[in-house]
Formats: C-alpha cells, structure tokens, sequence
C-alpha cells in the first residue's frame, strides 16, 4: 500500500464503513495504491493514476493480486512506464499506483454521487500523495473522469489558464504541464483500454520527454 502520514487512512475506513453502511452502492474494497519498497529512493519515478478499482478489492492480498499482474493495456503501460523511468524490465520498483477515487464500486466506476460523496478526501489525499511521493512524473490516466478532482487538488479552477499544454495525437489529446514551483510535472491522458498503437506510443514519447 502507499504509506502515508496522519490519520489519512483512518478517515478512509471510517469513510468506507459510513458508505457501506447506507447500502446505496454495491462498494468495492477500500483501495490505499501501492509503491514498490524503495520506490521513494529511486533517481526517477512515476505515480501511475487511475479511476477507481472495481470489484471486491482486498487489502490483504493487494499486491499479489493486483499490482502488474496481468497483460491489460493499464498494466502493459505502467511496465513501458517503468522502464522508461530506468526501473528493471520485469519489475515495477519505479512505479507507485494510485486511483482518483479510494472506494469505487463493484462493477464500473462509482456513479457521481458516490464520487461526491469523498471529493474533499479524495482531494486531498491526491496532494498528500504528490507531497510525500514526490515523483518525477505523474501520469493520470483518467481524462474525462471527475477532472475536477485534479483540478482542485491543483487548486485551480477548470477553463482558466492553469499550465497545461494541449498536445493532439492520433486518437485524442494529451494534457502536458511541466513542473511548476512546487507542482509535479503532470500528464493527462485517457486510460490505455483499447487505444489506438499510435495513442499509446504518442503517450510513451511524451512520457520519455518530460522523465528525461
């Protein structure tokens, strides 16, 4: 899991208890990300972002069972990501996984009302994770999903100026903000499911730029 300081996570489970206890969603597990073992002591490093993680997500048996595990397009990316961060080909000891949204639902991704629901520990646990991560690059693969969680926990307000440069590539655009102050450099993209080869290896080169 991504180890954090404070209470971050207590409020998680509290949360997720309140949640489950109204029973008005079918809720997936209480999802805390994961970061390799000496992730924060590697030259280069990549936090790879989400949505929400689906289904009866558990604790207990999250690394084996989730992190890299399979050939999916989200995990085939986060292994080119590694390597271009100059992680080992068969590990992921450069990447740390995280998703907008802790408690996502069953089956899809949790409905408006349930994201309302945790925007403001959403947010914040958003900063928390760019503070004391502090990666080279994050790369959030959620374009078009509750943007307005990044936006926030950028603290900015959607459609001003906010430093992010529009790159058009075959199959879409990517949101390109190079470090700012004390803000991470930041690539916004749609997740990798069923993409276009070109999408993808747009997403690669832009990655490989901005980790050099």
């Amino acid at each position: 899991m991504i180890n954090l300081e404070g209470d971050i996570w207590q409020r998680w489970e509290s949360k997720h208890q309140d949640l489950s206890a109204n029973a008005k969603w079918p809720l997936a597990g209480l999802f805390r990300g994961h970061e390799g073992a000496d992730f924060r002591n590697a030259a280069k490093k990549v936090l790879y972002t989400g949505k929400a993680t689906a289904g009866p997500f558990n604790l207990e048996t999250a690394d084996q069972d989730y992190f890299g595990c399979n050939k999916k397009a989200f995990w085939s990316f986060a292994r080119k990501l590694n390597s271009l961060a100059g992680g080992e080909p068969l590990e992921l000891g450069n990447i740390a996984w995280s998703n907008l949204c802790k408690i996502g639902t069953v089956k899809g991704n949790p409905t408006d009302d349930l994201v309302e629901e945790q925007a403001d520990l959403a947010v914040k646990t958003l900063r928390q994770e760019w503070i004391e991560l502090r990666p080279t690059l994050v790369v959030c693969v959620a374009e078009g999903f509750q943007e307005q969680l990044i936006y926030r926990a950028f603290d900015v307000v959607q459609n001003r100026d906010d430093g992010f440069e529009a790159l058009a590539v075959p199959g879409g655009t990517f949101w390109r903000r190079p470090a700012i102050d004390d803000m991470l450099a930041f690539l916004w993209m749609k997740h990798p499911q069923g993409k276009r080869r070109e999408y993808i290896e747009a997403a690669e080169t832009i990655a490989e730029g901005m980790l050099a």
